[in-house]
């Protein structure tokens, strides 16, 4: 045998012998690097309960305190979101608008608006692109609420250069005051109101009668949004107590999270394990899939997590609907680990959820705690025991040149 082969055969047995077998450890936390997302094409998602399209022409305005009862549309898609409205008259001529603050946080006001018109039947359905119809560009500009009037106030009244006369209006708010703000999570308005003369005058189109359709008008937008305190690192920062943190997404089915190391590693995940959240049991997830890519991550939060190449690794069942539903016993509790059909390391992943316990019709996603668990590579200990072998073969090999 000669010496190369000698070394090389001496420097795996030493491997195998001291190597142990690989233990799984918890691959993330909250320091990694993690990304909110959702696969979905945006939907224009109506506000919780007594929040639709329909509060932004009823022109209710109760004044007082952010609890009063002034009535709001409010939009879980944020920006490019919008509303079709048809009023009861037809043939009407639109020159100028004027919109009314909702109640409380200010970071989600309309800055901008879209205007465009159409004669055509309205068979866009509510919480669509709104692009059933043919429409004609109208104008935009200010929606008056750039300089904050104040909670329930009207902003200032803006005129629309426009000679021409339709049946239907689609009103699209491409931005909000403050995106990035922690309660920014969506678009509202308490009240949008039409004139068929500048300067607010002339007759006001919009009342209880006006058939709206909530609508977005962005064909890539990602339905995926969090509360500030609900962040997608919360999900992995080891707390399951009840009261503990977790991450929430106003997005429903195949909402989740990208991940990677902040050390840059790649890792390979072989096991996940769920913790439910500590309220509403139809937001817990029950199925996921898992996918995994070496490209650089340039998806943004709260996007559709589409701008990588990314491999299918496995699906399965978190193990939460063991947990009883409506019943708080079920709360903040950790199913069995589920194995993951994987050995390929990878540099992030993808999770998301495909069935929700409530179903789409929950509108929410949420979970306490996401524990990956697996392998990082290189493993540490390997790289140690394999230069021990090394050093133990070259010694051996020189042993035997001295006999």
């Amino acid at each position: 045998m000669t010496r190369h082969l000698l070394i090389a055969a001496v420097a795996a047995t030493t491997l195998a012998v001291l190597t142990p077998p690989a233990k799984a450890v918890k691959l993330f936390d909250e320091n990694d690097n993690v990304l909110a997302i959702d696969l979905d094409i945006a939907s224009a998602s109506p506000g919780h309960g007594n929040e639709n399209s329909d509060k932004a022409v009823d022109q209710v305005f109760i004044p007082g305190p952010p609890t009063s009862g002034t009535t709001k549309y409010l939009n879980f898609g944020k920006e490019q979101t919008g509303v079709i409205l048809t009023p009861t008259t037809t043939g009407t001529i639109v020159q100028s608008l004027q919109l009314r603050a909702a109640n409380d946080s200010p970071s989600r006001d309309p800055l901008t608006y879209e205007l465009y018109g159409t004669n055509s039947a309205i068979n866009s359905q509510p919480h669509s692109l709104g692009d059933g119809e043919a429409w004609t560009f109208i104008g935009s500009g200010s929606t008056g609420l750039d300089a904050d009037p104040g909670r329930h106030e009207l902003g200032t009244t803006q005129d629309i250069v426009n000679g021409a006369t339709y049946d239907s209006y689609k009103i699209v708010f491409p931005s909000i005051r403050d995106t990035n703000a922690g309660d920014a999570d969506s678009m509202q308005v308490a009240d949008i109101q039409l004139f068929t003369d500048l300067a607010g005058g002339g007759s006001a189109l919009l009342s209880t009668t006006t058939l709206t359709v909530p609508i977005t008008h962005d064909a890539v937008k990602s339905n995926s949004s969090y509360p500030g305190g609900e962040a997608p690192r919360f999900a992995l920062d080891g707390i399951t107590d009840v009261g503990g943190n977790k991450y929430l997404n106003f997005a429903d089915t195949n909402s989740g999270l990208i991940v990677s190391r902040a050390d840059g590693k790649p890792t390979v995940v072989t096991s996940l394990t769920f913790t439910t959240g500590g309220d509403a049991p139809g937001r817990d997830p029950l199925e996921w899939a898992l996918y995994g890519t070496d490209d650089a991550i340039i998806s943004g939060d709260n996007s559709r997590g589409d701008a990588e190449n990314w491999t299918l690794v496995d699906t399965g069942l978190t193990d939460l609907l063991q947990f009883p539903e409506g019943d708080m016993i079920g709360r903040n509790q950790t199913g069995a680990a589920q194995s993951v059909g994987n050995s390929t390391p990878y540099g992030a992943y993808r999770l998301v959820f495909t069935e929700l316990r409530g179903g789409p019709a929950e509108g929410i996603m949420q979970v306490a705690e996401i524990n990956f668990n697996g392998r990082v590579i290189p493993e540490p200990s390997s790289i140690v025991i394999l230069g021990m072998g090394a050093i133990a073969a070259v010694a051996f090999a020189r042993r035997r040149q001295m006999k």
